[in-house]
Formats: structure tokens, C-alpha cells, sequence
């Protein structure tokens, strides 16, 4: 009996050791079944987790380049500043007037600017102003101007391109004047000053900006100046001609992009 009984249990356990072992297998396959599902997914986060990083890095890359653009995009109007619109127009009368052969002068000049006339037989004088003050003089004047000016004071004046000039010169009756050559819109401005009773040099100073539309040729420094601006500034073309712009106040922006744009304007009609 007793040798039955060691047979039975010595079956017993081989079986247990059996199945131990059998379970103890799948569970292996199983733990790796699992591990190889789940580091595709790893993987795949990983990935998105790349993705949006780099995403992030190129909109930050990418901001200062948009904020840049929209500086740049800020119009005239924002900053204040307009376009100049030359909508009138006005042709010099001299000739009409005194019905005599000379070529009209025509220049242009926008909606906020008003415009006076005087007209006789020695000359023409036409003022066009603004509500701010400045003003810009054409003269014709029959003949050469002479003397004028101050007797005790002289400037030292700096003139300087700052634009381009429409006028051409051309004829007055058999009068060639070509040789005048091209012509610009100038600015004139004060470097200096001397009192002839007490200075013998000129004073440095930092004076006050006319324009007038000159020859080329007149860039340089002028001393010894005693007159007004349009009557210091002129040109000869078979009569004195003056075409220039002051102020008793410093032009805004605006005020002097209408200056230069009316004298650059003129010309022969």
C-alpha cells in the first residue's frame, strides 16, 4: 500500500513541474507579445512628440520675420504724410498783359495753396501761400534789378541741389539761351553772417532755408548776399527771372514736399 501511495504522489508532482512549466512559457511569450506591441507605439509618440517640437521651433523662427514685415508695412497716411497733388495750374501773364513776344512760364501747385497776382509794365509779381505761411514768389521783372538790400549786413549762403528742375531754356525771340544749362530746385541756406561796421569775418550761424529753382551751376557758396530771396536768387533770361519759396518758420515735411514739388514744376508753357 505504502508503495502505491509513493507512486501516486511521486505522479503528482512531475504533473505540477509540468504545468509550471508550461505556464511559466506563455507568460514569457505573452510579456514579449506585449513589448513588441507597444514600442511601435513608443516609437509613434515619439515621432509626433519630434513633430510638434520642430513645428514649434520654425513658428518661433518664423514670428520676428511677420512682426518685421508689419513695421514695414506702415503707410504714408499712418506716418501723416501725403502724396502731393499739383491739381491747379497757372500760366504767367506778363506777355498778355503788356502785349509784348515773351514766352509764358506755367507752373502747378495743390488745392491748399491760394495764389495773388500783380501785373504791370515793368513787371509781374504772383504769390502762392498757404494757410501755415509759406510762400512761394515768381517775379519778371522787365530789365536787370539794381542795387537793394541791406547796407549793413551780408550772409554767407550754402546752395545745394535737393531736386530736379522741368525748366528747359530755350529762345526769347531770337535770343538763345540755352547756354544757362541744366537747371535744379535749390536749397539756400544761411551758413553765415557779417556786420560790416563791426565784423571783418563771417559769423557761423545756422540760419534760415529758402529754394529756388537755379542753374546747376550755381551750387557752391555765395557771400556778400544783402537781398531778399527773390530778388538775390534770379536768372537772366532776356528779363530777371525769379521762381523761389521762404518761410518766416521752419517748413514741416509736408510743407516742403509742396515747396520742391511746385518749383520743380516749372517751366515754359
Amino acid at each position: 500500500m505504502r508503495a502505491v501511495y509513493k507512486i501516486f504522489l511521486s505522479v503528482l508532482i512531475i504533473a505540477v513541474a509540468l504545468f509550471s512549466c508550461s505556464c511559466g512559457g506563455e507568460s514569457s511569450e505573452l510579456q514579449e507579445t506585449t513589448a513588441t506591441k507597444v514600442t511601435p507605439s513608443t516609437k509613434a509618440t515619439e515621432a509626433q512628440t519630434t513633430e510638434l517640437i520642430t513645428v514649434q521651433e520654425t513658428t518661433k523662427k518664423t514670428e520676428p520675420a511677420t512682426e518685421s514685415a508689419t513695421e514695414k508695412d506702415v503707410s504714408n497716411a499712418e506716418k501723416g504724410e501725403k502724396t502731393v497733388a499739383l491739381n491747379n495750374e497757372y500760366t504767367t501773364r506778363y506777355q498778355e498783359v503788356n502785349q509784348v513776344t515773351y514766352p509764358p512760364f506755367v507752373f502747378n501747385y495743390p488745392d491748399n495753396w491760394s495764389v495773388t497776382e500783380e501785373c504791370n509794365q515793368q513787371e509781374e509779381l504772383v504769390t502762392l501761400e498757404n494757410d501755415g505761411g509759406a510762400s512761394v514768389t515768381f517775379l519778371h521783372y522787365a530789365g536787370e534789378l539794381q542795387g537793394g538790400g541791406s547796407g549793413v549786413f551780408l550772409n554767407k549762403e550754402e546752395i545745394s541741389k535737393v531736386a530736379s528742375s522741368q525748366f528747359v531754356p530755350g529762345f526769347v525771340q531770337a535770343t538763345d539761351h540755352s547756354s544757362l544749362g541744366e537747371f535744379m530746385v535749390a536749397r539756400i541756406k544761411t551758413i553765415g553772417k557779417l556786420n560790416m561796421q563791426t565784423d571783418r569775418e563771417y559769423t557761423e550761424v545756422d540760419g534760415n532755408v529758402a529754394y529756388a529753382v537755379l542753374p546747376v551751376s550755381e551750387e557752391g557758396i555765395r557771400e556778400g548776399v544783402r537781398r531778399a530771396i527773390s530778388g538775390e536768387y534770379t536768372f537772366w533770361y532776356s528779363s530777371t527771372i525769379s521762381f523761389t519759396a521762404s518761410t518766416s518758420e521752419e517748413l514741416t515735411p509736408q510743407e516742403e514736399k509742396e515747396v520742391i514739388a511746385i518749383l520743380n514744376s516749372f517751366r515754359i508753357a
